[in-house]
C-alpha cells in the first residue's frame, strides 16, 4: 500500500477490503509485480489517482493461512482451488484472481482469502 491510502484512512484491513493480484505484464525484469486494489468510499472524491469499478463477478473462495513460506503455501492453495473448480465443472473467467489480506502482517503469519473468478 502507500502513503495515499494511509492519508485517506484506507489502509486498515480490519475496516476496509484490500485486494491484491500478480501482474505478469509488469514484471519487466523483476521477479514479481503485484497490484493492490482498495475499496474507496463513495463520498471520497479522487482526482489524482487511477480508479476503476470492479465488475460484478462470481467467485469461488477459500481461506489461505500462511504461517511459513508464503511462496510455497499461496501457490499450492491456488492450485488446489483451481483443481477443485475444474473437478466441479467451473470455468475460470477472464479476470484476475484476487487475494484479500484478512489478518496479520504482510510478510509472515497472515491469512488470505483467495478469490477465483468463474463464468456464470
Amino acid at each position: 500500500m502507500n502513503d495515499w491510502t494511509a492519508e485517506q484512512g484506507l489502509d486498515d484491513i480490519a475496516k476496509n477490503h484490500v485486494f491484491g493480484f500478480e501482474r505478469p505484464d509488469l514484471y519487466e525484469g523483476k521477479n514479481r509485480a503485484f497490484t493492490f486494489w482498495v475499496k474507496i468510499p463513495t463520498e471520497l472524491i479522487v482526482v489524482d489517482k487511477e480508479t476503476l469499478e470492479i465488475p460484478s463477478m462470481n467467485y469461488l473462495t477459500t481461506m489461505c493461512p500462511v504461517y511459513t513460506d508464503p511462496f510455497n503455501i499461496i501457490p499450492r492453495t491456488w492450485e488446489r482451488l483451481s483443481q477443485w473448480a475444474k473437478q466441479n465443472g467451473f470455468e475460470q473467467a477472464l479476470f484476475p484472481c484476487l487475494e484479500r489480506h484478512l489478518t496479520g502482517n504482510i510478510v509472515s503469519n497472515f491469512t488470505l482469502e483467495l478469490y477465483f473468478p468463474v463464468k456464470s
